[in-house]
């Protein structure tokens, strides 16, 4: 059955102004990001990658198609949500499913840390200590992201494993180039965002809900990720192939 590789997405370009909250705000890759994504081409060529699938905000669907080796140089469409999108040149299409979005951070989208602290300090502070469960105006709690999170991971595990249309059978390699050797099972590439990951690990008891905005979730950190009869389980928190 196949594992899933969860990646954050490439560096972005923030610019040199004040941290802000940037959950479903598009912001586009640096060439810095770009060339982290590009670098994972030939690592990901001998890997039996069956199935790509990124979030629909721009800077994931971009990693995702400059780390199977398409370079549009635009960000392209990405196709509709749940959707497949272009073919790169593995030959795999990038599907976007918008259950990999980063956070909705509601009315506080695009706003500086500072000025939610000063225009809603008890709001700010309480996010800080319940991060699990508090939802900015309009917006998600860490819960929130880490269901849909888990339910992002069982659709394209289903998808891969042959219960849903053109699933690949497992143990049977799809990825050409360089990976028709390899006997190992396939594995299912997608591409999301830090508070995402951060969820997930929580939900799945890898990390405590008191880690939920300060545990590191680097650009192109790669999450491992295994389906047992219980669940899901962390085969590794940082996994290089």
């Amino acid at each position: 059955m196949p594992d899933i590789l969860l990646f954050r997405h490439a560096a972005t370009d923030m610019g040199d102004g004040p941290r802000r909250y940037i959950g479903h705000t598009e912001v586009p890759l640096s060439d810095e990001g770009r060339a982290q994504a590009a670098a994972w081409r030939p690592r990901l060529a001998g890997l039996a990658v069956a199935r790509a699938y990124a979030s629909p905000l721009a800077r994931a669907r971009e990693t995702a198609r400059l780390m199977l080796g398409q370079d549009d140089g635009a960000g392209g469409s990405g196709g509709c949500a749940g959707l497949p999108g272009t073919a790169g040149a593995s030959g795999i299409p990038v599907t976007v499913l918008a259950d990999l979005a980063e956070m909705d951070l509601g009315e506080w989208e695009g706003l500086s840390q500072a000025q939610v602290r000063e225009a809603r300090p008890d709001a700010y502070a309480r996010r800080g200590r319940e991060p699990w469960t508090f939802r900015p105006p309009g917006g998600e709690c860490c819960a929130d992201v880490a269901a849909r999170g888990l339910r992002a991971l069982s659709a394209m595990w289903r998808d891969c494993a042959g219960e849903g249309e053109g699933g690949c059978d497992a143990g049977r390699p799809c990825l050409a180039d360089g990976a028709a050797d390899h006997v190992h099972a396939p594995l299912v590439l997608a591409v999301t965002h830090a508070g995402l990951i951060r969820s997930v690990l929580c939900a799945l008891g890898h990390a405590g809900r008191d880690e939920l905005l300060t545990l590191p979730v680097r650009h192109l950190q790669c999450v491992r990720l295994r389906r047992h009869e219980t669940g899901w389980g962390v085969i590794s928190p940082d996994w290089q192939p």
